[in-house]
């Protein structure tokens, strides 16, 4: 119940019905809302058991939790995890009914029973814009979090040892946005140094260089596409040249407090239901039957 709760208070946009300061009465919260009181009323009164939403004096006032709703990343984040990560997660059981125990295939997951389409879960964003919406918007905010931010592709490596390498940086936003003038993040003195080309990782490479960068990639995927991405960056490889992977990897289980190790399995069961991909630990990738010769951390 504690889901479809929130799911009702994200999609009539509750939180922002209720005045940040002070209280709204319950008539006059569901006539803004377009709603039915009584519903409304038993709904909010078990969202309150939870500490979300506060009544006072018979009216609705914003308790601390529910205050953090009216935080557009907060709320998307919320929406997107009632309105898809939940109903995504709930046909867990039913793909292994479907494909069996141990499936590898990105389209035969969760994700393809909640929206009946045998696309991979990219490949259906892809097409539906607007499903895809909330899914974005969670992945730009994540990316903002300490774990993923940019500043580690600055200090885990020594880039200055690589002199004037040659380097393929696998990183489709920054291709993007560098292909459009008006939001371009490429420095007009490095222009000429840059050069940027369409290409599937699952054919092979066309560019040999001295260096291949792939940041987040391969957790996307289970252990047979990362073992074929991987493949396809090797027949061009030059002697001597290199793979730099900047991934997630997993900490043994047990070595975080509870609130970070229930963050991490989130994340990992989040890959399988709906990619059938995983968040590896220091052993998986050692396992994807390619030599690891350094790891940074």
């Amino acid at each position: 119940m504690d889901l479809t709760v929130l799911r009702y208070i994200n999609r009539f946009s509750v939180a922002k019905g209720v005045p940040a300061d002070s209280t709204v009465s319950y008539s006059a919260l569901a006539d803004k809302l377009g709603v039915d009181e009584s519903q409304m009323k038993r709904v909010l009164r078990n969202a309150m058991t939870k500490g979300i939403f506060a009544e006072d004096q018979g009216a609705v006032a914003h308790a601390t939790t529910s205050r953090l709703l009216l935080k557009e990343g907060i709320a998307t984040w919320s929406r997107y995890s009632s309105d898809s990560g939940w109903p995504i997660a709930s046909r867990f059981n039913d793909a292994i009914d479907k494909w069996g125990h141990g499936a590898q295939e990105p389209n035969q997951t969760a994700f393809n029973l909640f929206k009946d389409t045998t696309l991979s879960m990219f490949d259906y964003h892809e097409q539906h814009q607007g499903f895809g919406a909330d899914f974005h918007n969670v992945m730009q905010r994540f990316t903002k979090t300490a774990p993923m931010s940019h500043k580690h592709v600055k200090v885990a490596f020594e880039w200055s040892s690589l002199s004037h390498a040659k380097i393929v940086d696998d990183l489709a936003t920054t291709r993007v946005q560098a292909t459009d003038p008006a939001t371009s993040i490429v420095p007009a003195h490095l222009a000429d140094r840059i050069s940027f080309q369409e290409h599937s990782f699952f054919d092979p490479q066309p560019v040999s260089a001295d260096v291949y960068f792939l940041r987040m990639i391969f957790h996307d995927g289970a252990d047979r596409y990362a073992k074929t991405i991987l493949q396809n960056f090797l027949v061009a490889m030059r002697p001597g040249a290199r793979i730099l992977i900047m991934d997630y990897v997993a900490l043994p289980f047990g070595t975080l407090g509870i609130v970070d190790e229930r963050r991490i399995r989130m994340r990992d069961m989040q890959m399988m239901v709906m990619q059938n991909a995983l968040e590896r630990d220091e052993g998986e990738w050692r396992n994807c039957s390619w030599k690891l010769t350094h790891a940074w951390s």
